[in-house]
């Protein structure tokens, strides 16, 4: 980004439309002048007919074979009413040395809880079945389906879920089809719970899942299972550092050690500075 900001979860439909555009773009439509702030008409579509610069950004080559760069124009997804996301990477070398974690990363976000269907669930089971959707081109990660075990609370949760709509989906958008906005709805979930929305996303759900599971006793592997993942390697990258470690270490009795009333911990480090400091007759 070389001027103004970025695109945010708060450029939904309700807020004026939004637009980046590349350097090259803005100087062929502002010259000299600065293109934050000035409006612009996107295609012939009627609501992108007053669209906002918020943003101005380098120029890319959409074709490796083209030895130029081409003026663009970036749309909000959450304001984009065809709602097909693209991504673009810049690289100095081989895109294709670079595709396959880039692939990683955008499909570590999912999209099972879009496609799921009431028919999908098993409240007596437990069980939520992630299943192929041809007709809406819709596969499952490595194309398998698996079956994923819930709490009782939370299939007790999803089997009174209030069904206000007539859809096959059970988290439909206003008008019965898939929902599309998931992470303005996380965001708002967020800020209605006193919480900071920017730290809130898809991914961050899936990590918590993660942790949560391998904390609780399952082993990797069914996780693994769970989640989809190809790879043990790709489930460990959503495990945090466990902050409990020493009072769950301090659980484990040793043979033939006294029993202390009160656990001892582990000295700080401005501790030992301290002690580091005392005089030799000071620390008699």
């Amino acid at each position: 980004m070389l001027k103004g900001r970025d695109f945010s979860w708060r450029d939904d439909p309700e807020a004026p439309r939004a637009a980046i555009v590349s350097q090259n773009l803005a100087q062929q439509l502002f010259a000299s002048s600065n293109a934050l702030g000035q409006h612009i008409r996107v295609g012939t579509s009627p609501e992108d007919q007053d669209v906002l610069i918020i943003g101005v950004t380098s120029n890319i080559g959409f074709s490796p074979r083209r030895n130029r760069t081409e003026a663009a124009v970036y749309l909000a997804y959450l304001q984009d009413r065809y709602n097909q996301p693209y991504v673009q990477v810049r690289t100095r070398g081989q895109p294709f040395t670079v595709a396959a974690s880039r692939r990683h990363q955008s499909e570590a976000l999912g999209r099972e809880y879009m496609y799921l269907f009431w028919q999908d669930l098993n409240p007596k089971l437990r069980t939520v079945r992630v299943l192929s959707k041809p007709d809406l081109k819709f596969f499952p990660k490595r194309w398998e389906e698996r079956e994923v075990p819930v709490p009782v609370e939370l299939a007790e949760l999803l089997e009174s879920h209030p069904v206000t709509i007539d859809s096959p989906f059970v988290f439909p958008s206003p008008t019965g089809n898939r929902e599309q906005n998931f992470l303005r709805r996380c965001k708002v979930v967020a800020e209605r719970a006193g919480l900071d929305p920017e730290e809130f996303d898809l991914k961050t759900f899936r990590s918590t899942y993660a942790t949560s599971m391998l904390r609780r006793g399952f082993d990797v592997r069914t996780v693994q299972h769970w989640m989809g993942h190809k790879s043990l390697e790709t489930t460990m990258r959503y495990l945090a550092p466990a902050p409990d470690v020493h009072d769950r270490l301090d659980l484990i009795r040793v043979p033939g050690a006294r029993k202390r009333e009160n656990s001892r911990k582990p000295p700080s480090s401005e501790g030992h500075l301290r002690n580091a400091r005392r005089k030799p007759d000071e620390a008699r």
